[in-house]
Order: structure tokens, then C-alpha cells, then sequence
């Protein structure tokens, strides 16, 4: 069968068209609708205190590192612009969120709130996005309902303030479906060509984004090649669309390794993009499996992490044994929504099916196809959560809208049918009302958790307190060698965002030199040099030492030739 591409406006005369970014310049309502939406972004965002906790979260204290390291310390093209993991912990570096990270730092200092409003600010943006994108499948009403449910969600809000890409991965996701969207309408090659910029930039753009959000290359390719054979008028023009997209992501891999990488291996680039750290299932080996299944797990090897994994995104969904996202954000417990979300998501399954057979489209099965890919996506990793399902979180709500709409759609069309006396529009909006206040009700609940300080936060507490009294050659942190390099980079990285402003952090175990009013901060291998005699002036240091290495420290600090301990504290444990 050969469809007929629907045209957005269609659906909702009085909305906005997606048919051409001059039209929707020169909607004043469309405009007004972007911003309003922007805004109650902000708010949502910025709802709870932006420092709020004082400490890290989520791969916070990564970020912290490979931000500073990268844009901060050593500011170098190949550490930004070079491929990764696609791990949250090492987004921070990147273009992705990079600059916005750079710019809260210029002009708000060191600490997590600066970094945290630069990323709310950014990720903002996702929101009015994702009212663009439904306006593809939806109603107005409903394509605000969508928006606007999205920027309540608790999971939204946990990461679009965090430092690292895992909420700004949701721009990139949005950006490739609402250039796929408009490939997928495009009747003539001059309205195809910006929507293929649109796609062809968010492909690449993946490649920065955290890893859920690359699977839009596959999954896009697939989709383009399938309305090829559906639109047989157009089918040119969507194989060619198919084809630039399945280049292009290898193409852009491989011109990064060649600018970026040393020595350049554009072969090891695609491995370490696809395997995201060997945290994906086709990376692993069978022991690395066995570490990733839980205890009562029926199920062993490979066959048993899937089944682990497939459980656990069942209860996710449907809201069983769940816990608040800002507590069990890193595990299967984390809440993605509540069940009316649920309830209303299958409702919105049936909706679209309905629009796309009635309007002759298939831009509503493309947006259901993208997020069944993103929801089954992590079962094939090592550990379902709601950081992983958060690139489907906004393809989600646009089936919550469509069900909320649906709903209200069938039961006024009932009830004018039957000739109740109420005016038919009331039963129209009471399910998308009902929506909306569980929305609030779930955003109020998840606002409202305090979390207790970790172990980081109370060594800070401990370091804030001390180490403006420590004497001019600073303080030196001495953690257990046996951590090694990275982790005890990532540690600074928590410390240097926790401490803010006024402290100076080098891995030079020298005495440093005149650091101004700003508090010198030794690292890396301290204990090491102190136990070989290469520690410089260290009786004339404070020290910030690890309780796992309380006795080795001493007998080292004892052998060269310090008897007074009074500057030497011992972090909490």
C-alpha cells in the first residue's frame, strides 16, 4: 500500500504546521507556546535548590573530572571533539553539554550549582522540542499535555540537572526524530532538505550523547528503508535518506579518530563505540556476565542477565517495587513513573495506531517503533535502570498524551452520541486533567525526598572546615594507592566540586609555589611519595588522610622525621 504522507496541520487546524521552520517563525502563538514551555521547564528543573544535595550524584564526581581536565586545567581539542564510551561518566568532556558546563563555570566558580544550572538551562530546551515532535502525531492539546507531563517527570528532572549527558541526550534523540519525522512527510526534495540536516545532525550528534541515544542510527536506517517500501512514490528520496544515515555515523567515527585519536585506529573507535565499555551484552565475556546477576536470579550465563534484565524492566514499567528516583536512580528500583502513566501509555498504543491507519501515516508506528527500540535496548545490557530508559522518556509521554486524548476523544464522542445534557468537551479534558494531577502528584512526592550525605560529602564537610587553617604550603589528601589513578582522580573531582572556589588541585608532589589566596590541594600518589622520601616539606602540610590507610600513613609521616600530628585528620569513614 502506498500512503499518503498527513500533514501535521491537519490533524489540529488551529495549531502550528511542522511543515517548514518559516511557518512556525511566523506563528506568534507557536512561539509564545515554545517559550511558555521553556519556562515551565526552568521551574520544574530549579524546583528543589539547584545545590540540592551538596554532593554528588550519579556520575557527578566523573563529570567533575573530566571537566575540569579537559576544559578547565588542560583545555585540548582531542580530549573534547575525541570519541568515547557514550558513559555518563566521562560526558563532561564533550560538546554536548561541555560549553553550557564551561559557561556556568566562568561565571558562577566552582561547585555543583553553577555546573548544574548551565545543564538545566540547556536541557530546558528538550521540553518545547518534544512539543514540536508531537505536534507530528498529535493534536495541539495533546502534544502540550505531552510537553508538559514530560518536563513534571521526576526522571526528567533528576537529569536534566545533572552533570553529565544523560538528560542533554534527550535533545540529541529529539532532534534526530523530528528530523526523521520530517523526512518521513517530506513530499518534494525542497521540503526534505532542512529535515535531513536535522536527521544527519542529531546522528552525529550521538556520538556525544550518552550511549541509549546512538541507537537512533540503526533503528532510523531500518525505518527509512521500510517507508521506502511503503511510500513507493518516494522511494528515492528515502533510500537516500537511508543511505546517508547509515553512513554517516561510521563516516563522522572515523574523521574524528583521524583528527582526535593518537595513533588512530578507526576500527578500535567503532569496537569502543558500540561496546560502551564492555557494558553491553555483545561486549561481554561470560564471567563479566555472572558479576551482573543478582542473588536469587533463576537463571545463569547470558539467557539468565536477560531474563534479569527483561524482569526488571516489566516492574519499571507497570511501577512494581520501585523506590524514588533520587535515591535509586543507579539501580532497578528507581521509579520511572506511576501506573496511570502506564494505564494511559497502552491507551496511546492504540491511538496512534488509530491516527496513522485514518490519516494514512506512519510518523505514529515510527515514534511507537523508536521507543519500543529504546525500552528493549537496555535489556541487552548489564543492568536495566531509569538513567538507561530516560532517551525513551520523552517518546513515552507522547504516548501518554495520545492515550489521555484518546480517552477524552472516545468518551465525548459517547457521550454526544447518547445525548447527555453536558457539554461534550468536559469529557474531553477530564482524562487529560486526571493526567496532568498525577503528574503533579508524582513531581510534589519525588520534590520532597531528602537524601542523607555520603561518605564524600562528610570528608568535605571535614576538609571545608580545616583546611582554610592549614599553613602556606596547603593541604595533601592521601588515599589508598591501591584505588588507583582514576579513582582517586574521580574522588578529587568530587572533592574540587564540593570544596568550591579558593583551592588549587595538583598532582605535583612538590612543594607548591605561591598559589595566592587560593588554597594549594596535593593529590595523586601522595602516600607513595611520602613513604619514598619524595613527599616535599610534608611536616609542614595538612593532611586529609583515608582511615583504610590511618596506620600506613603514620608510620610513613613518623619515618620522615614529623612528630606533630595535630595537622593530620583522618576522613570519616
Amino acid at each position: 500500500m502506498d500512503f499518503t504522507p498527513f500533514p501535521t496541520q491537519q490533524v489540529e487546524p488551529s495549531g502550528p504546521s511542522g511543515g517548514s521552520l518559516r511557518r512556525f517563525a511566523d506563528a506568534p502563538r507557536g512561539w509564545l507556546t515554545g517559550i511558555g514551555l521553556y519556562l515551565l521547564a526552568v521551574i520544574a528543573l530549579l524546583w528543589v535548590p539547584i545545590d540540592n544535595p551538596p554532593f554528588h550524584l550519579s556520575w557527578e564526581d566523573y563529570a567533575g573530572w573530566k571537566f575540569f581536565d579537559a576544559w578547565v586545567e588542560t583545555p585540548s581539542l582531542d580530549l573534547i571533539f575525541g570519541y568515547s564510551d557514550g558513559l555518563a561518566a566521562d560526558s563532561a568532556r564533550g560538546p554536548l553539554i561541555g560549553p553550557f558546563l564551561w559557561i556556568g563555570h566562568l561565571l558562577g566558580g566552582v561547585g555543583y550549582a553553577p555546573l548544574r544550572l548551565a545543564v538545566a538551562l540547556e536541557c530546558a530546551f528538550a521540553v518545547p522540542l518534544l512539543w514540536r515532535v508531537a505536534r507530528k502525531v498529535l493534536p495541539n492539546e495533546a502534544a502540550i499535555l505531552t510537553a508538559v507531563l514530560f518536563a513534571l517527570s521526576p526522571v526528567w528532572v533528576f537529569y536534566g540537572r545533572n552533570v553529565t549527558s544523560t538528560g542533554a541526550s534527550a535533545l540529541v534523540l529529539l532532534v534526530t526524530m523530528l528530523g526523521l519525522l520530517g523526512v518521513l512527510e517530506a513530499r518534494d526534495w525542497v521540503a526534505w532538505r532542512w529535515p535531513m540536516v536535522l536527521l544527519a545532525g542529531g546522528i552525529v550528534l550521538s556520538l556525544y550523547a550518552y550511549t541509549p541515544a546512538r541507537a537512533m542510527w540503526p533503528m532510523a536506517t531500518v525505518l527509512l528503508l521500510a517507508a521506502a517500501a511503503i511510500y513507493r512514490s518516494r522511494w528515492r528520496m528515502l533510500v537516500l535518506s537511508a543511505a546517508i544515515v547509515a553512513v554517516i555515523f561510521p563516516l563522522a567515527v572515523v574523521v574524528m579518530d583521524l583528527l582526535f585519536a593518537s595513533p588512530p585506529n578507526a576500527g578500535r573507535a567503532l569496537d569502543r563505540i558500540m561496546h560502551g565499555a564492555n557494558e553491553q551484552i555483545l561486549g561481554m565475556t561470560p564471567e563479566s556476565v555472572d558479576t551482573w546477576l543478582r542473588e536469587g536470579n533463576k537463571g545463569t550465563g547470558f539467557a539468565g542477565l536477560l531474563r534479569q534484565n527483561a524482569g526488571d524492566l516489566v516492574n519499571l514499567l507497570f511501577n512494581r517495587e520501585t523506590r524514588p528516583v533520587r535515591t535509586d536512580y543507579w539501580n532497578a528500583h528507581g521509579r520511572l513513573w506511576s501506573v496511570p502513566f502506564a494505564i494511559a501509555a497502552i491507551a496511546g498504543v492504540g491511538t496512534l495506531s488509530w491516527l496513522a491507519w485514518t490519516k494514512r501515516t506512519i510518523s505514529p508506528l515510527v515514534v511507537m517503533a523508536v521507543a519500543a527500540g529504546l525500552l528493549v535496548g537496555p535489556v541487552f545490557t548489564s543492568l536495566v535502570h531509569v538513567g538507561r530508559l530516560a532517551a525513551a522518556l520523552p517518546l513515552l509521554m507522547i504516548m501518554v498524551g495520545a492515550g489521555a486524548w484518546g480517552i477524552g476523544t472516545a468518551v465525548a464522542t459517547l457521550v454526544q452520541r447518547a445525548g447527555v445534557p453536558f457539554s461534550s468537551a468536559v469529557f474531553r479534558w477530564v482524562p487529560m486533567g486526571a493526567m496532568l494531577v498525577f503528574a503533579l502528584a508524582l513531581f510534589a512526592a519525588e520534590g520532597a525526598v531528602e537524601l542523607g550525605p555520603t561518605r564524600q560529602a562528610l570528608e568535605v564537610d571535614l576538609m571545608s572546615a580545616e583546611a582554610p587553617y592549614s599553613r602556606r604550603l596547603g593541604v595533601a589528601i592521601a588515599l589508598d594507592p591501591g584505588l588507583g589513578s582514576e579513582i582517586e582522580h574521580v574522588r578529587m573531582g568530587a572533592y574540587r566540586l564540593g570544596l568550591g572556589d579558593g583551592y588549587v588541585f595538583t598532582e605535583d608532589v612538590r612543594a607548591p609555589r605561591d598559589a595566592g589566596e587560593d588554597i594549594p590541594v596535593r593529590y595523586l600518589g601522595t602516600l607513595v611519595a611520602l613513604e619514598a622520601g619524595m613527599f616535599d616539606k610534608p611536616c609542614n602540610t595538612m593532611w586529609f588522610v583515608q582511615p583504610e590507610v590511618e596506620e600506613r600513613f603514620l608510620d610513613a609521616f613518623a619515618a620522615a622525621g614529623c612528630d606533630d600530628t595535630s595537622d593530620v585528620f583522618i576522613l570519616p569513614r
